[in-house]
């Protein structure tokens, strides 16, 4: 009887250690991820226009989550950071399964539609300024993030180096 009880309190700490290490390894993994759910979508899109792709920047990943946490408790109205880097942001309603990189990135990339890039400008009444900054020529590197907002919606804010959408330049 003895050992049962000795057997099952050992089981009890093996399950807590491999918990634990489960946990601490899903954290890392998630935490120095590559980027890639964000890179492609980006990169697919640059390929079309003959661009150069994106590189992941964990800087810029790090600036954006940091920028994301600070909207959670009130995502409406998209509010931009202002600080040094272009952004495009991207909110979605309570959906299960929730809204993914590839659900915002395809969002931005969309406006293509309204894009005329001979007069370089949007279609009135159109918005192509996300579009144009993911193709943007002279941005080099991109960092995302995407939090839960408080109502349960979907916070996604990407941001680049060196920013894009300079009045009177053409994107590519």
């Amino acid at each position: 009887m003895g050992t049962t009880i000795f057997m099952g309190s050992w089981s009890s700490i093996l399950a807590i250690i491999t918990v634990t290490v489960l946990v601490e390894f899903c954290f890392f993994t998630s935490a120095q991820t590559t980027g890639s759910e964000y890179l492609d979508p980006h990169n697919a899109a640059r390929a079309t226009v003959g661009v150069p792709p994106l590189s992941w920047s964990s800087d810029l990943a790090d600036y954006a989550l940091a920028y994301a946490q600070t909207q959670a408790s009130q995502c409406l109205p998209l509010t931009h950071s202002h600080g040094q880097y272009g952004e495009n942001l991207f909110w979605g309603s309570a959906k299960d399964p929730e809204w993914t990189a590839l659900d915002a990135v395809t969002a931005w990339t969309d406006e293509v539609a309204y894009y005329d890039y001979a007069t370089n400008s949007c279609t009135p009444g159109q918005m192509c300024g996300h579009y144009t900054q993911v193709v943007w020529n002279t941005t080099t590197q991109v960092g995302c993030a995407h939090v839960k907002c408080n109502d349960d919606a979907d916070y996604i804010i990407c941001s680049y180096d060196p920013p894009g959408n300079w009045i009177g330049e053409l994107p590519y």
